[in-house]
């Protein structure tokens, strides 16, 4: 019991410390957001909810370590949403504006794992379709702000 106690006393801090984090890197990644929709005819919707709450975050790093503090700690430094974007793009310029947002980002000094882009699109009729239409893309900013944009 003193373990999950202190587990969750540290998941409350690392949320704490990683949305001030967020909060301070987001104005500059939005802006920037914001200048590439405009850019391939992307919609941004959802704004308002580009932070996780703290509790959601906290929830998401117990549920993943347990009472395991090391553990905790690790699962933290992967997280990749506490700040979101969704980018709603037509159909007839799917292809063509994911591509572009993904070069404008990386040109403006965007890092992006190759490892990091999971295309739903491509388990449509297989074991790993649920139904989500989309792609899901982890990006770094040159404040190594992790971020996500779906």
């Amino acid at each position: 019991m003193i373990e999950s106690f202190t587990t969750n006393k540290e998941a409350r801090r690392l949320a704490k410390k990683l949305l001030a984090q967020a909060k301070e890197n987001e104005p500059r990644i939005t802006a920037d957001l914001q200048t590439i929709a405009q850019e391939v005819s992307a919609e941004i919707v959802g704004l308002e909810n580009r932070f996780k709450s703290e509790m959601s975050f906290i929830r998401k790093l117990i549920d993943a370590a347990g009472d395991d503090l090391p553990k905790l700690q690790r699962k933290s430094k992967g997280v990749n949403d506490v700040l979101r974007y969704t980018f709603i793009l037509p159909f007839d310029v799917y292809a063509k504006g994911f591509r572009q947002t993904i070069e404008t980002l990386r040109e403006i000094g965007y890092k992006i794992p190759d490892n990091r882009i999971w295309n739903a699109w491509e388990n449509i009729e297989t074991q790993y379709d649920k139904g989500y239409r989309g792609i899901n893309i982890t990006i770094i900013s040159s404040q190594r702000q992790k971020f996500e944009l779906i």
